[in-house]
């Protein structure tokens, strides 16, 4: 299928006809090329993938203290049968977060505060802003922040994910990075002049002939992170074009506020 044009490729080739062109990890996070992470796939396999997915807290509970917590579900090939069977093109979707993955928000922006901080996954607290009001939003704010911190008293140490690579991490949030600041970037519309931002468009096919869900998730500053976030919108359509300019208001909101500060 990779090289079938009706199967396995990316949204401009189905829709436009010409592919990304010569990709590298950096590119390929920047504008979305799925065949990059296909045959990225084929090469490590679904086992590589799905452990990775769990180390970066995907398939179990965050440990917030909400209760109630979904865990999501990490597809396993060891748990392919005759009833559901795992074909090469289930490895291919697992790749790009598709296949029968399930993720909650939390878990996504968990997973971005791991690739900022160096690689640590924190349990996170939700707290009431209104109990702070320097950190409040002024009445005449778009947005309502709501947010969660770790509490370095009730929660538990950050735990560090073994085997992650420094160098790798490097790569990804020069990726991330693009993903907003590069022209070609399908995060491009998140973009401000005031902060640098990192993150990752998602555009979620939920099939049933529903419209798509759009994601993006990412941190800020980009150099120096802080905050990370996710902004999602059910049946919203295309991650750059529908999320992206609301995770753009979301974090102009955090700057209003003082929560961020201008780069320097």
């Amino acid at each position: 299928y990779l090289n079938d044009p009706q199967h396995d490729r990316c949204y401009i080739y189905r829709h436009y006809g010409y592919g990304h062109g010569d990709m590298n990890l950096d590119s390929a996070l920047c504008q979305s090329c799925n065949v990059y992470f296909f045959a990225a796939a084929e090469q490590i396999g679904p086992q590589a993938i799905a452990g990775w997915a769990r180390r970066f807290g995907f398939g179990q509970a965050t440990g917030c203290d909400l209760g109630n917590e979904s865990a999501g579900s990490v597809p396993d090939p060891a748990d392919a049968d005759g009833a559901h069977p795992w074909f090469p093109g289930t490895t291919r979707q697992l790749a790009i977060g598709q296949a029968s993955l399930t993720v909650t928000p939390l878990q996504v922006a968990r997973m971005m505060a791991a690739i900022a901080n160096d690689g640590y996954l924190v349990t996170p607290q939700f707290i009431d802003h209104s109990r702070d009001s320097d950190r409040s939003p002024s009445a005449d704010s778009e947005f309502q922040l709501v947010g969660f911190e770790t509490d370095a008293t009730n929660s538990p140490e950050p735990q560090p994910i073994p085997g992650l690579s420094p160098g790798t991490l490097e790569r990804v949030r020069r990726g991330l990075r693009m993903v907003v600041e590069d022209p070609h970037g399908t995060g491009r519309h998140v973009k401000i002049e005031e902060l640098s931002i990192a993150g990752k468009t998602g555009t979620a096919e939920v099939g049933g002939g529903q419209p798509d869900h759009a994601w993006f998730a990412g941190y800020a500053p980009a150099n120096a992170p802080r905050v990370a976030f996710v902004a999602i919108l059910e049946n919203g359509g295309g991650g750059g074009s529908a999320a992206g300019p609301l995770a753009r208001g979301f974090v102009k909101a955090m700057l209003e506020c003082g929560i961020l500060s201008p780069d320097s």
